[in-house]
């Protein structure tokens, strides 16, 4: 076997763990959102919200800090009608799964379709969970489809990167019947 090929298989392994425990459904992030910041500017002939500085999105266990979002909401953009956009040096995202472990992501510039149901993390991106991460130019998460991809952009040297972490078999508690 050559190494690009065990490199390709531990790239798929490493997606699908990262897939599998980052399972959140698209009518989970629809509903009611906290959104505090410094700064708040409606323009109106656009239909965009800007929140500025210290920004701090709240939904249920899901938290997202940044320096700057932008709330459009245009009839041409879908039957959700909704893109958001967070941007920061970096911008954050910190939540749980439905098994209640921790997952953290991180870029530059957070961007969410509401309607395609896609989380793009640019520049800078990482996701991290359990011990598992994954780093690269670009990370985009579909989480309809349950799909992570991650790209290096055409002019860098900076590849996409995965660690992943043994996971530690759990002593398992005899229980007395032999």
């Amino acid at each position: 076997m050559t190494n690009k090929t065990i490199y390709k298989k531990r790239f798929i392994i490493a997606a699908l763990a990262l897939v599998t425990h980052f399972n959140v459904q698209a009518k989970e992030l629809i509903g009611k959102v906290s959104i505090s910041a410094d700064t708040q500017q409606a323009d109106l002939k656009r239909n965009i919200v800007i929140f500025k500085n210290n920004v701090d999105i709240k939904h249920t266990d899901k938290n997202i800090k940044a320096d700057l979002l932008e709330v459009h909401r245009r009839r041409e953009l879908g039957k959700e009608k909704q893109i958001l956009i967070a941007t920061g040096n970096p911008a954050t995202f910190i939540g749980k799964l439905k098994d209640g472990s921790p997952v953290t992501a991180s870029a530059k510039n957070i961007r969410y379709d509401v309607e395609s149901g896609t989380l793009t993390f640019k520049g800078d991106a990482k996701i991290n969970q359990s011990g598992q991460s994954m780093s690269a130019k670009t990370i985009i998460y579909d989480h309809l489809q349950e799909l992570i991809t991650a790209y290096k952009d055409k002019d860098s040297d900076q590849r996409v990167h995965t660690v992943l972490t043994p996971v530690k078999k759990e002593e398992t508690k005899q229980s007395g019947n032999n």
